[in-house]
């Protein structure tokens, strides 16, 4: 007999959870327990799903984290490789002696013009090197960027 809980006409098997819980009419269905049952193990499955979502998105932040890191780290080595030698030139040639002597004439005047356009270009070619690559995006990042930037 029915006592008029609505609960009464639900197989015994099912797990109601309240915090989830609608008012609704019973359903008359000979498979409610089953589709109730399926509906449950889709909830799984999507939390299943997005719990590993969330943990693949915090690792690709950690790794990007970890990328960015890297490259300044190689960007201030690249730059320390062309301020060095400068710095050993001036320590060199600041008090008296053949060093001095020598970038004060017209051969070391010659040499430090070589050395500035060789520094120079290195310094070209690092920076292209260092750069980083642009992301062709799919999904019209162009037009969000053309519209950004114009």
């Amino acid at each position: 007999g029915k006592t008029g809980n609505a609960d009464s006409d639900r197989p015994a098997s099912v797990d109601r959870d309240p915090n989830i819980e609608v008012d609704r009419p019973p359903i008359q269905c000979p498979a409610a327990g089953e589709i109730e049952l399926l509906q449950r193990a889709l909830e799984r499955l999507v939390t299943e799903i997005l719990q590993d979502l969330i943990e693949a998105t915090t690792k690709d932040l950690w790794a990007l984290e970890e990328l960015r890191t890297l490259s300044l780290e190689q960007k201030i080595n690249a730059r320390a490789v062309f301020v060095l030698p400068w710095l050993v030139l001036v320590a060199l040639t600041a008090r008296d002696g053949a060093f001095r002597i020598y970038y004060a004439s017209g051969r070391g005047t010659v040499v430090v013009i070589i050395a500035a356009l060789m520094s120079l270009l290195g310094m070209w070619i690092v920076s292209r090197l260092g750069r980083d690559p642009v992301e062709e995006r799919v999904m019209g990042g162009a037009a969000v960027l053309d519209e950004a930037v114009g």
